[in-house]
């Protein structure tokens, strides 16, 4: 399996931005005295519902929406803003931000898509836009947040057109970069795939597990919108908490296991290794005419040694899908029982793992 890409809007998307002089030298808004402007462009063709790949069996319908975009100019020491705009995606997949204030000097830019028009207007500094959080409670399945990296331009932008992630320029573009931007969504998914047994041959064979409920414990519920490199860290310290308890009520057995994803929660950014975003399954192994039942929950560091299985990273990293193989065992219910997880990565991120209770 291939380690995942970025949301890259590069198969089917072009990421044009051209800078060019102000038009109207009497708008009262003060960033209009800034004597170039940019232009940003966003396409997508082929497969509405697939952004990135569109043989992507991983990405959720809508999770490559871009509902709104908006681009932030900082001067070159992000003291100052050169310019902002807002604004809603008029078609699926396409958007364009015209007339964007910015000043023939180097500069910072930043793109995010999926966020609130009074964030963007909010913003009066470089820091106080890294410093800003995101809700994990505002994300959906059809408006997750994107951001790309931050652009340091090399040179100064030129008062004239300036073009950046435009192939057809070349080496014409800001910092030479002719390929399209990319935008990295800012939270991960768990998903459940499958819950079954494996008690074939031991003194479990023909008992039933009645899966109850399932929940996330100290996941991250906030995050920052962007980080200074590609697909950087976005992590913020502390904001933990549970997810709410979701009720299966699911029988399995050898015979009859579950394989239709029955859980999927997103997640922030989590690299924190003493508090790290875990997996709790309650589980029931029921009772027969010569054995009593047992109950007992289960909880799993999710991608705990996920550098060891070779797939870059520990842990919850943004722009993941962490899926997960739940599979009780023969030792399932003994005192002493843990999860055994095995990771793979796939898709628009995926971390596959295999969760032995056993």
């Amino acid at each position: 399996m291939k380690q995942m890409k970025n949301i890259l809007f590069c198969a089917g998307l072009s990421l044009l931005a051209c800078l060019s002089c102000s038009k109207d030298d009497n708008n009262n808004n003060p960033e209009s005295l800034a004597d170039a402007k940019l232009t940003v462009e966003i396409k997508a063709t082929g497969t509405k519902t697939k952004a990135y790949n569109p043989n992507d069996l991983n990405e959720l319908e809508g999770e490559a929406n871009i509902n709104n975009l908006a681009v932030l100019i900082f001067s070159e020491d992000g003291s100052t803003v050169f310019g902002r705009k807002w604004e809603a995606v008029q078609a699926e997949y396409t958007a364009m931000l015209t007339d964007v204030p910015a000043e023939a000097a180097k500069a910072r830019i930043i793109i995010v898509a999926n966020v609130p028009e009074s964030l963007i207007n909010g913003v009066t500094s470089y820091d106080g836009f890294q410093e800003d959080m995101v809700d994990l409670a505002s994300q959906s399945q059809t408006s997750l947040a994107m951001s790309s990296r931050v652009i340091a331009t090399e040179e100064a932008l030129i008062a004239d057109d300036n073009y950046l992630g435009y192939e057809s320029m070349g080496s014409d573009n800001v910092n030479g970069i002719f390929s399209p931007i990319l935008l990295t969504r800012i939270p991960a998914r768990v998903d459940l795939v499958s819950l079954e047994t494996n008690f074939a041959g031991s003194p479990l064979e023909g008992r039933s597990v009645r899966v109850e409920t399932v929940s996330l414990i100290d996941m991250k519920t906030r995050s920052h919108y962007f980080s200074a490199g590609e697909w950087g860290a976005v992590e913020v310290p502390g904001n933990q908490g549970s997810s709410s308890v979701v009720t299966l009520n699911t029988t399995i057995n050898d015979v009859t296991p579950v394989t239709n994803t029955p859980y999927s929660h997103y997640v922030m950014e989590n690299m924190d290794t003493e508090n790290p975003t875990q997996i709790a399954i309650r589980a029931t192994l029921l009772a027969t005419e010569t054995a009593s039942a047992q109950t007992k929950t289960f909880v799993s560091t999710i991608n705990l040694n996920g550098i060891d299985k070779g797939y870059g990273h520990n842990l919850i990293k943004r722009n993941y899908v962490y899926r997960l193989w739940i599979t009780f065992g023969k030792n399932s219910f003994e005192p002493n029982t843990y999860l055994d997880v095995a990771v793979e990565v796939v898709g628009w991120g995926p971390v596959n793992q295999d969760v032995v209770i056993d």
